[in-house]
């Protein structure tokens, strides 16, 4: 491309490099969580991603019992602002998590398989949704990501460590990469991702390593990080930008 000059002659434009799309990313969560909201809409502001949080229930929304806190919890902060939230289907009002098969949200295999997402991230694998997930991901050729809570520190003895093993490892080798919690109890893995609650109770509540820990895996370092692993597993396959 040329442009004239102002001697009346032409001169060649510089090339005009236009930033990269962003990534469009889907996290499978259970319900809308008070420390992953922030993290989604954190991402979105950065430009590079496009999140789209696939939620299987809106029970955070809706208020009631938190099995968790074991009271009724009714969450007074925007839970869904600043990234694409999208419940699964009209069985999201009535789900609670219990048991393996009390979330299978088939929803889940069109909602993967027709979104055009560079990269799927699931939060879990106890629940059959999870693997529906899963499913929809590989069938679709999309990256694939697990995040959980599931680290070396836990300690299983007997029959159940002997039963959860086996699967748990074949489950993992299904994926592009893992998401750790923490990448302190988590060496080696691909990536680091660790959202946590820092406001001033959880700081005052924390120790100095505490603390020091959370100002090092903040979401800056949380977009970096999820950003690489996205990019190396879609070079990986083959695949460009969708």
């Amino acid at each position: 491309m040329s442009v004239p000059s102002a001697g009346g002659g032409t001169d060649t434009a510089m090339p005009v490099t236009r930033p990269a799309p962003p990534l469009r990313i889907a996290f499978v969560n259970t319900h809308p969580i008070q420390y992953f909201a922030p993290l989604y809409a954190y991402l979105t502001r950065t430009g590079r991603f496009d999140v789209t949080a696939l939620y299987l229930s809106d029970f955070s929304i809706r208020g009631g019992l938190d099995k968790g806190f074991g009271r009724a919890v009714t969450w007074d902060v925007d839970l869904l602002a600043g990234y694409t939230p999208t419940f699964m289907g009209k069985a999201a009002s009535n789900r609670r998590t219990g048991g393996f098969f009390s979330m299978v949200a088939p929803e889940l295999w069109s909602a993967i398989r027709d979104g055009n997402f560079d990269a799927v991230v699931i939060n879990g694998h106890n629940l059959a949704a999870h693997h529906v997930a899963l499913a929809a991901a590989r069938s679709s050729s999309t990256p694939v990501f697990t995040r959980g809570e599931t680290h070396p520190r836990l300690r299983r003895s007997g029959w159940r460590a002997a039963l959860r093993t086996g699967p748990l490892k074949a489950w993992y080798r299904l994926f592009d990469g893992c998401l750790a919690f923490d990448a302190g109890d988590v060496a080696g893995l691909a990536a680091a991702l660790r959202p946590l609650p820092v406001d001033a109770d959880h700081r005052a509540r924390a120790g100095e390593a505490s603390r020091e820990r959370i100002s090092r895996w903040g979401h800056v370092e949380c977009s970096v990080a999820l950003e690489a692993a996205v990019t190396t597993a879609r070079r990986r396959r083959g695949l460009g930008r969708t």
